[in-house]
């Protein structure tokens, strides 16, 4: 199928969804603790990623199209 989408790689996935919680946390004027951090990564574990690996990823063999992350140029 081609090279890889690395914003798709699990550690791509988990920093940006760690750091979206996290901006978004930040800017509601919310103290951000390690508590706080590790349950954004316990989420993640439990239900982006899987979810991710189960409907996403199988589905892209299908797809006539794909569009990496951040780039507006298709790639067949």
């Amino acid at each position: 199928m081609g090279e890889e989408d690395p914003s798709t790689d699990s550690p791509s996935m988990a920093a940006q969804a760690i750091q979206g919680s996290l901006y978004n946390v930040a800017a509601s004027g919310v103290t951000l603790t390690l508590g706080f951090l590790r349950s954004v990564i316990d989420q993640y574990l439990a239900t982006v990623q899987p979810m991710h690996l189960e409907f996403v990823e199988p589905s892209k063999r299908y797809a006539d199209v794909i569009i990496p992350e951040g780039d507006t140029t298709p790639s067949l």
